[in-house]
């Protein structure tokens, strides 16, 4: 690991004072703070229509993800200040920071990193008539984790929106902004606000204005749910699945090689949903249908993927909500009699199988999915934790706990029926 070596000021700031145009500081020579060297590695680079960034800035940049691997191999506070020029903005950084400490120091396994690496490709940059930079970028990374030595859990495209803006003591961040799952649940908590209010439409996420005391007041409730969430969990180990009866297997190995080869990327012979509310469950039914579970426009309950059309009742037509919505998901696989999927909805946490869906959520209200490759044993050898593929957020052989949901709710596939 190279040891960066970057331009910040040691004295936290209150807020942000417009600088001089040089890079450097007002004494004409740049304060430094250097970073200690650690299994992490960085690299930074541009698409091709992206601006490049003053090297400094750069350098604040590999400041801020470094800081936040190597607390995480500690398992430690993180001390965001020195980057930031407003106090607020710092300490979100830091709550969210504490947020992902905390749910990883509570779990029965050991889930300090051994080994880091990142690599940020940015996707833009625009200044602002105050000459501050607006900065996108995306984020791939690496983890490794004490518990799992064999095994390397990576995320990709995720995405992170800065600005930075030289001051009188040089590059600080202004403001930074990843949704996570905190903030995804402030984010619906608002919209039941608006709904509450009679205000329609699906306004942008930035269109809240700045969110950073809301999230910082939230950690600790989040995280007590997330405590009383696993302690539930754990609690159900010698818990059975309710017997459903399936005349043909579901073929696991295949399943879980199709999310394998499209949790980083998207098959092009299917829509992508993304941007139009997430892949995860779209990728999901992908992989059902990869095991061997036939489409089902059959009956009352359908599954099915035709078209782009919108299509909930029986026929060879359409897109079942069931087919791309968490929600409908859920319903479909409940509620399923006769020909198609067999699955036992619910199911005991610990009996997971590789190719099983998890969905997860806060306060019940079931809102991601996520692809279960391969269980995780504890000391006594039942399940505590799973590794997971998934779209939106992009993972491959991530823990699931770590994702930072609080509620997940298995779906064990049985097989199906014609």
């Amino acid at each position: 690991m190279r040891a960066i070596v970057l331009i910040l000021a040691l004295a936290l700031l209150t807020g942000c004072t417009a600088g001089p145009s040089a890079v450097s500081s007002s004494a004409g020579k740049p304060e430094v703070l250097a970073l200690s060297a650690s299994d992490g590695r960085g690299s930074l680079s541009y698409e091709e229509e992206a601006a490049p960034l003053p090297a400094v800035a750069e350098a604040l940049l590999e400041w801020y993800f470094s800081t936040w691997y190597q607390s995480l191999a500690t398992l430690s506070e993180a001390d965001f200040a020195p980057g930031f020029c407003d106090s607020t903005q710092a300490e979100r950084a830091a709550a969210s920071h504490r947020l992902q400490v905390g749910i990883r120091t509570m779990q029965p396994l050991d889930y300090t990193l051994t080994d880091w690496s990142y690599a940020l490709t940015v996707d833009s940059v625009e200044q602002s008539a105050d000459g501050a930079l607006s900065v996108r970028l995306e984020e791939d990374s690496t983890e490794s984790f004490a518990a799992l030595p064999s095994v390397e859990s990576e995320r990709y495209d995720r995405m992170h929106s800065f600005t930075l803006e030289q001051t009188a003591e040089g590059w600080r961040i202004r403001r930074h902004s990843l949704f996570d799952t905190l903030e995804s649940d402030l984010w619906y908590q608002w919209m039941g606000e608006r709904e509450a209010a009679g205000l329609t439409g699906s306004p942008g996420f930035g269109s809240r204005g700045d969110t950073a005391s809301a999230y910082i007041e939230a950690v600790p409730d989040f995280l007590d749910e997330y405590a009383a969430a696993l302690t539930q969990r754990l609690a159900e180990a010698d818990a059975e699945p309710e017997p459903v009866a399936a005349a043909y297997a579901y073929d696991r190995e295949a399943a879980v090689a199709y999310a394998d080869a499209y949790a980083g990327s998207r098959n092009p012979e299917w829509p992508d949903y993304t941007r139009s509310g997430g892949n995860c469950q779209n990728y999901a039914s992908q992989v059902l249908l990869a095991g061997g579970v036939p489409m089902d426009p059959y009956g009352g309950a359908v599954w099915k993927w035709y078209g782009d059309s919108v299509s909930n009742t029986a026929g060879s037509y359409g897109r079942s909500s069931s087919w791309s919505g968490v929600k409908q998901f859920i319903e479909y696989a409940r509620s399923n009699t006769g020909y198609g999927l067999a699955a036992v909805v619910d199911a005991p946490y610990q009996s997971g199988e590789a190719g099983d869906l998890l969905h997860m959520g806060s306060g019940g209200d079931m809102r991601h999915t996520v692809v279960i490759v391969e269980p995780i044993d504890g000391d006594d050898g039942a399940t505590v934790d799973y590794l997971v593929d998934s779209n939106t957020g992009n993972l491959r052989h991530y823990p699931a706990s770590l994702y930072g949901y609080p509620d997940q709710l298995l779906v064990h596939i049985a097989g199906w029926n014609a």
